[in-house]
């Protein structure tokens, strides 16, 4: 067991962790300026087993960074910001087992790495927690690229990053699994010929995976503006290409039932797109459209899906986020489109009808709304009118009581309770004075320098008391609530003061 810890510094030249077979060695750097300096390589796990731990911003540096170079198992975890293995050439997987993880802003660097060099090894990079642990903060790898070798090597990305970026090229035969968090491939690495399985999180491919079949299942999203091979969408996966609205090369691709296509769209008339050098396969799925904000065309066509080797099969469905306008899908030899259109069918199919707007109150959950929505939808095209129609339901609801009107009723309200509170303070102040039922009895103050405090006003010797200039004041607080009853909002009130008044004859 080795432990740098507070600062401490070790250097040596060559060091084993686990050397001889059947033992095991254990080396753990923690804390900022703990450092340990390999003039030659470092080895964790020979013949024997091997751990390195480097967190809280602790380093290790070395001339080579060898993990699990004997049949024994060899681990290294790098956690926590500042914490860093620097390496001028990096395996993982020699001869055994080996596995990296890189969490929690740890970084570690390398002139060349390779996952798993030879066949009788494995090698499993990590980013953020291993395959079946809580996903953690990302770390990251800093190489210009990554070599898989011929044994089993794997890269895991189960992180909490909302943005992380993978920028090491890969090259060989692995696999790449997507568990959490947002991961996005920014390299050329169309010389990875491996399988990429997206089952939670997002993977967005920027770069190259021309090779590299994907699937997508459980919660996992597939994104990204660059090329992939050949792709498919399995129950519960989701294919949203670009970064926003942008454009997916595939390979060939295939939606099964159970599966998402989600296409963006905006009111310039551009939306995203998938374009396959093969075959499209649709046994399924639902395209879900997400429009922008902006005021959009009646009627307007957006193509979302090309195939040079045809489309074979249809969506099962399609939705929108719009309350008002209905996507439609429609489809040709190589091409799958959507339509936004201002109609719905007629209620009963068998009635030939001619198809009609979809009302505004149709949307509506409150008589309130319902009115409102009439209103509006009176007006016709223009600015009121447009900024609805372009809404979702619950974005029309939200319009339909901001325009209703309800708040002045509901002010006035306000208005009637607060004013009590004035009107109590003096009225209050009356009853004190004369004694009246509902109030105590309550002297007054003398206007001059004498200390006595007259009695109340209708007590003996009025003309006494009349003479005497008299100075009163009151606090006052009020507060109250009023829930909702959905067709008027809910709200609160509040107000306080100090009343302050004279009496005199």
């Amino acid at each position: 067991t080795l432990r740098i810890l507070n600062g401490g510094k070790v250097t040596s030249n060559d060091a084993t962790l686990g050397f001889f077979g059947g033992s095991s060695g254990t080396a753990t750097i923690d804390g900022a300026g703990s450092n340990w300096t390999a003039n030659g390589a470092i080895s964790v796990g020979g013949s024997g087993a091997g751990t390195l731990t480097i967190t809280n911003g602790a380093t290790v540096q070395d001339a080579g960074g060898y993990i699990a170079g004997g049949a024994s198992p060899g681990d290294v975890t790098v956690s926590g910001a500042g914490s860093s293995w620097i390496n001028t050439s990096l395996v993982v997987g020699i001869n055994g087992p080996a596995s990296l993880t890189i969490a929690d802003g740890g970084t570690v660097s390398a002139g060349t790495a390779t996952l798993a060099s030879t066949a009788s090894s494995s090698g499993t990079l990590n980013i953020g927690a291993a395959a079946g642990s809580a996903a953690a903060g990302a770390g990251r790898l800093d190489a210009a690229a990554l070599q898989f070798g011929a044994g089993a090597g794997t890269i895991v990305f189960n992180h909490t990053d909302a943005n992380y970026s993978f920028d090491a090229a890969l090259s060989g035969s692995g696999t790449i699994n997507q568990l959490a968090g947002n991961t996005t491939l920014t390299a050329d690495s169309s010389t990875f010929a491996g399988a990429a399985n997206v089952l939670g999180g997002r993977l967005a491919v920027n770069g190259s995976l021309a090779n590299t079949s994907v699937a997508v299942s459980g919660t996992g999203i597939l994104g990204g503006s660059g090329r992939v091979g050949a792709v498919d969408v399995q129950a519960g996966g989701t294919v949203a290409p670009g970064n926003s609205i942008g454009t997916l090369n595939v390979g060939s691709i295939t939606f099964a039932v159970g599966s998402t296509y989600q296409v963006e769209v905006n009111a310039a008339g551009q939306g995203d797109r998938i374009v396959a050098a093969g075959l499209a396969t649709l046994n399924g799925g639902t395209v879900g459209v997400l429009a922008g904000a902006g005021n959009y065309p009646l009627s307007t066509r957006y193509t979302i899906l090309t195939a040079n080797g045809g489309v074979s099969g249809q969506f099962a469905a399609v939705t929108s986020n719009f309350a008002f306008l209905t996507p439609a899908l429609s489809y040709d030899a190589t091409n799958a489109y959507v339509t936004l259109d201002r109609t719905a069918a007629p209620p009963d199919p068998s009635v030939p009808e001619k198809p009609q707007p979809i009302a505004f109150a149709s949307v509506a959950a409150t008589r309130n709304q319902a009115a409102t929505a009439g209103a509006v939808e009176s007006l016709g095209s223009g600015s009121v009118f447009d900024a609805v129609l372009f809404q979702s339901a619950e974005g029309a609801r939200a319009a339909f009581d901001a325009l209703s009107g309800e708040i002045h009723a509901s002010a006035k309200g306000v208005l009637v309770e607060e004013g009590a509170a004035l009107r109590d303070a003096a009225t209050g102040r009356l009853r004190s004075a004369f004694g009246a039922v509902g109030a105590a009895q309550m002297a007054t103050m003398n206007y001059g320098f004498t200390a006595d405090l007259a009695p109340s006003a209708t007590g003996p010797m009025p003309k006494l008391r009349s003479d005497r200039f008299a100075l009163w004041g009151q606090g006052y607080g009020s507060w109250g609530r009023s829930e909702s009853d959905r067709n008027a909002g809910k709200l609160t009130r509040s107000s306080g003061g100090l009343m302050v008044g004279g009496d005199v004859a």
